[in-house]
């Protein structure tokens, strides 16, 4: 490969991963990960409960250190960053369950990260807050209301504004259809698309939900006991001969997930 495209190959990650390990005691969690995040792309990470997913989110996000290994946002050093603050403010987090605080209104909810990361003044980042509840098709007499008073799926929707209201360039998805049914999951999954597409963010997804998988994805990998065991497109998983990830997608109890 020439000198200039290997510059254009690195210059298109905006995520590397490279030789990942983490443990917590005794406990191997990660073991020599290796993933690469395209600028743009959405990567959708799945596998069983345990397996490491939401460790490897948390690494990426700068909340805990590997302990070997790089992690790498626009090509710095996560773990060697001299502002680790500034390179999380290039993110945004839906969380599982959507985790609104429950003292706050939705505006307030939407607009917290705009007033305690950027700095910006109350007047600015309710006018953002409104802009971005609009986006989720909330309108503004949700925006006076408690979490409490809300829907799961309204609440899910909310949670998404708040995400996205920093206009983050990397963005977290935990579950995001964790506990609504199969109509709410399709709109919450088209909001997300059309969020992500407005933004040009990149995006990284746990999820068990498959019908979400495919709406959302352009790159899927499978994960299993701290080890990255497949990746590829969604045709690619529709045509693969890996059975660890024939088992993941028909749910069988039995295959090499389920052996000890």
């Amino acid at each position: 490969m020439e000198p200039t495209a290997i510059k254009e190959n690195l210059e298109s990650n905006k995520i590397e991963i490279k030789n990942i390990f983490k443990s917590f005691g005794e406990k191997k969690v990660l073991n020599d990960i290796n993933l690469s995040v395209k600028k743009n792309e959405s990567l959708v990470i799945i596998g069983g409960s345990g397996t490491g997913k939401s460790v490897l989110i948390k690494l990426i996000m700068g909340l805990i250190n590997p302990d070997q290994g790089e992690i790498l946002i626009d090509g710095e050093d996560l773990c060697k960053a001299k502002d680790i603050n500034m390179m999380r403010r290039k993110m945004g987090m839906l969380f599982q369950g959507g985790a609104l605080f429950d003292s706050m209104t939705i505006l307030e909810n939407v607009a917290f990260g705009l007033r305690q990361g950027q700095n910006k003044s109350k007047k600015e980042a309710h006018e953002i807050a409104y802009e971005k509840l609009n986006a989720v098709e909330l309108d503004e007499r949700v925006s006076h209301l408690y979490p409490s008073e809300l829907s799961g799926g309204m609440q899910k929707r909310a949670a998404l504004a708040r995400a996205i209201a920093t206009n983050p360039e990397i963005i977290f998805f935990d579950e995001p259809t964790t506990g609504l049914d199969p109509i709410l999951s399709g709109t919450i999954n088209n909001l997300m698309k059309k969020c992500v597409r407005e933004l040009g963010a990149t995006t990284i997804t746990i999820t068990h939900d498959m019908k979400s998988l495919r709406n959302i994805a352009d790159t899927v990998a499978l994960i299993h006991q701290g080890q990255i065991l497949w990746t590829g497109s969604i045709h690619e998983m529709d045509n693969s001969s890996n059975e660890a990830l024939k088992q993941f997608i028909s749910g069988s109890p039995n295959g090499p997930l389920t052996q000890n």
